[in-house]
Formats: structure tokens, C-alpha cells, sequence
């Protein structure tokens, strides 16, 4: 009997038991390490989580130093041994808003992590390439605390990019309620995340933003500017980012200019959405309005005309030049109608005083009464012709021919309607003229 025991007690205590790193503790519901780094001992080995694969880490209560030792041996981890429905992470914590600085070799062993938050830590410094061991990451967050320093290529080596493997690809870059200290990013500092697609800057106590923060971001679609300091918009800033499609810009103080509020003309021309109410905070006369309402009705027409003297006409500008010309093209074409109204006029009036001169010229004309000849004088009064009457006939029609070979085609119609009889006794006088000798009975005696 002791013998069994004996030998159970030496197979029990051969027997490896699961184990883990000393600070550490295990939530299997979740996956989920969570190592606290005011008890554990460093470093903090991959060869002591010998239950499950260290998918997800959360390291808690930290401050003072990351060094490049504080992690080792996961380069070995195998992540055949993944859970697909959970995306390797690493959650940094800080104690109470505590400083950490992190060694530029801190997360060397670390390109199994796709999910990286830092999370209410005070960043004295963010040296060039520390975050390179992450390699490819579905979202990188800095929420919280504050950030001293960065180096321009603080990000450099760290690639953003949306991995459509997980449920929730993203691709996003964000510093969120983390204070910049100086107000403004580092000089490039986003350049070498050229396949993020959403970059989230909010609560960041950002100032000025630089006019090619953004230039070399190709793929991005969304960016997130909420809630900071910043009173404008360098010019251009979005010039190049065709992926670009939605812009948010609450809650922040504009100050209002034509030249800060050009992206409100921008976004319309190249199908940006802006979220957010953009409301003035200066100039005066335009506190706590909209900044569509300065915009139309103050920078329309100067951005139209652009910077000239005119008047906007819809997407044309009327500069004062074009409504001099026009104006004066305008005033000759009155007095060209006028002037041409006057001709008509003096011309219409010369005609009529020519045909009356014509109409009173004295009529001449004879004419027959009974069996003899009649003369009418210029007073009117007939005498009689001693003269043959079929002579003076045949005279009387040879001068008509030749009256009408010499008059003008106009004045015949004159000279027709003048000849016309006007009383019973022209009229008489008219007929007798045209009828023949011949076919009046009363007319026989004639002495040839």
C-alpha cells in the first residue's frame, strides 16, 4: 500500500502542471491574459504561458520604462493555435495616467499582434520605429493621456491596413483624448501609413495641422478631426486623396474667412461628406452661426469672380470690365436704333411732301363737248379748237405715248391717280375725250 502511494506521489510530481507567468491570469471565456506590472517578474517569457497560446495580452498598472527585455521568446508563439473569432491584441494599461518611456527595441517579438491599444499612459516619447515589431496591424489606438514627444518616424514600420480575415476590418490609425503636447503632430509623422484607410485624430488638443499631414495617405477614406483646438483648415489639405469620402469636423471653434473655409466648396466638387455643425466663433458678427451661412453670402462671389471687381452669375463671373463693355455696347445700339428711327422718319417725310408738290401741278388736259373740240385753260375755262378734231386726237394720244416713255415707273401710279376726273364735269368731259367720233351719231358733219 505505501508502495502505491510512493509511486503516485513520484508520477504526480514528474507530471508538468499548467502554468502561468507570475502576475499573470487567465480568462478563458475570453481568450484573454491579463499580466499586472506591479507584480510580475520580468521578463516576461513566452515559454511560461504553457496552458494556451498568449492570443490576447492585456499588460495593466504600468509605468517607468519598457525596455527592449521586457518580453522574450515570442517570436516561437505558434499562431496555427489562433482562435479565428478573436484578433490577436496587445492592450497596454498605465497606472493612474502614469509616464512610460518605450525603448525603440520594446515590441521586437511582437508581429503576431494585429490589434495594438495604448490606453491612458503618458507617452514622454514615441522614438523612431519603436512600433515596427508589430509589423501589419487591423487597428492601432493611443487613447488617453498625453504625448510629449513623437519623432517624425515614431510610426514608421508600423503598417495600418484593413485585413478583411476579421470580422471587423478596419484599417484605422487613431489618437483619441490623448493630449499632443505642443499642439501639432510631428512633421510627417503619418507618412508611412500608406494603407490605412481611416485615421481618427480626436480630442487630441490639436492646433495646427499641417497642410500635407494627409498627402501621402492614398487609401484613406475617412478622417476624424472631432473636438479639437484648431480654429481652420490649412488649404489643400485634402488635395490628392481621391479614396476620400467623409470628413468629420465636430465640435470645433471655426474662425471664419473665405481662405480657412475652402473645404466647404472642395467637399461639394469632390463628394466629401462633412459631418458636424461647422459654426463661426469669429468674426462677430457672425458668433455661433453656421459657417454656410458666412460662407454664401460673403466668399461666393469673391471665390467666383476670383478676386476681381464683378458680380457672380451662377458659376460665371460679370467682371466691372464685361459691364463696361456691355454697357457701352448697349448705348450704341439705342442710338443706332434711334438713328435709324430718324432716317425712316426724315425720309417718309420728304416722300410725302414730293407727292403733294406733284398732285398740285397744274392738270392740262382737253376735252370734247358735242360735235367740236375744247381746250381747258389753265383757269379753267373750255374755248374751242379750230383745228381737226381726229388731228388733235391723234396729236393728243401721240404726246401721251411719249409722256409715259419719260415718266419713272413711281410716278405713274402719281400721274394716274392726279388724271383722275374729281367732279361730274371732268368726269363728262373724260368720257366724250375717250369716245369715238365714229360711234356718236351726233358727230357726222365733219368737213374733210
Amino acid at each position: 500500500m505505501y508502495s502505491t502511494i510512493v509511486v503516485c506521489l513520484c508520477f504526480c510530481a514528474l507530471t508538468p502542471l499548467s502554468a502561468l507567468p507570475v502576475g499573470c491570469t487567465y480568462d478563458s471565456s475570453q481568450i484573454l491574459y491579463t499580466c499586472s506590472a506591479r507584480s510580475w517578474s520580468l521578463p516576461l517569457a513566452y515559454a511560461d504561458f504553457d496552458s494556451v497560446e498568449p492570443q490576447r495580452i492585456v499588460l495593466e498598472e504600468l509605468s517607468g520604462t519598457i525596455a527592449a527585455n521586457t518580453f522574450s521568446g515570442f517570436t516561437s508563439i505558434n499562431t496555427g493555435n489562433f482562435d479565428s473569432k478573436y484578433v490577436p491584441s496587445l492592450y497596454m494599461i498605465c497606472y493612474a495616467n502614469s509616464d512610460i518611456i518605450l525603448d525603440s527595441a520594446a515590441f521586437t517579438d511582437f508581429s503576431f499582434i494585429d490589434e495594438v491599444k495604448i490606453i491612458d499612459c503618458g507617452l514622454l516619447s514615441i522614438p523612431s520605429d519603436v512600433f515596427s515589431g508589430f509589423g501589419d496591424v487591423n487597428l492601432f489606438h493611443i487613447t488617453g493621456g498625453s504625448i510629449t514627444n513623437m519623432h517624425p518616424d515614431g510610426f514608421k514600420g508600423l503598417n495600418v491596413k484593413k485585413m478583411a480575415q476579421y470580422s471587423d476590418p478596419l484599417g484605422e490609425f487613431a489618437i483619441i483624448n490623448s493630449q499632443v503636447v505642443g499642439s501639432t503632430m510631428a512633421t510627417g509623422a503619418l507618412f508611412n501609413l500608406l494603407e490605412v484607410e481611416r485615421v481618427r485624430l480626436e480630442r487630441a488638443h490639436l492646433m495646427v495641422l499641417q497642410a500635407d499631414m494627409f498627402s501621402a495617405l492614398k487609401k484613406l477614406k475617412y478622417i476624424s478631426l472631432n473636438d479639437n483646438i484648431m480654429t481652420k483648415l490649412e488649404g489643400n489639405m485634402f488635395t490628392g486623396l481621391d479614396a476620400l469620402s467623409h470628413v468629420d469636423l465636430y465640435g470645433i471653434s471655426w474662425f471664419c474667412t473665405c481662405g480657412y473655409l475652402w473645404f466647404l466648396e472642395y467637399s461639394k466638387e469632390n463628394n466629401i461628406t462633412i459631418g458636424g455643425d461647422i459654426v463661426c466663433q469669429d468674426p462677430a458678427d457672425y458668433l455661433n452661426k453656421r459657417a454656410t451661412t458666412y460662407y454664401q453670402s460673403t466668399c461666393v462671389e469673391y471665390i467666383v469672380c476670383d478676386g476681381q471687381i464683378g458680380i457672380a452669375m451662377g458659376e460665371s463671373c460679370m467682371t466691372l470690365v464685361h459691364m463696361l463693355t456691355y454697357g457701352f455696347t448697349l448705348i450704341v445700339c439705342i442710338l443706332s436704333c434711334v438713328a435709324f428711327g430718324l432716317t425712316v422718319h426724315s425720309y417718309r417725310k420728304a416722300k410725302a411732301a414730293g407727292l403733294l408738290e406733284k398732285n398740285e401741278e397744274p392738270r392740262q388736259g382737253r376735252k370734247l363737248s358735242g360735235s367740236t373740240w375744247n381746250k381747258i385753260d389753265d383757269d379753267g375755262s373750255k374755248r374751242k379748237s379750230g383745228r381737226d378734231p381726229n388731228r388733235r386726237r391723234d396729236e393728243n394720244q401721240s404726246e401721251r405715248r411719249q409722256d409715259r416713255r419719260t415718266r419713272e415707273p413711281s410716278d405713274r401710279n402719281d400721274d394716274r391717280r392726279a388724271r383722275e376726273p374729281s367732279d361730274r364735269s371732268e368726269r363728262r368731259v373724260s368720257q366724250n375725250i375717250l369716245r369715238s367720233p365714229r360711234s356718236d351719231p351726233s358727230i357726222h358733219n365733219f368737213d374733210f
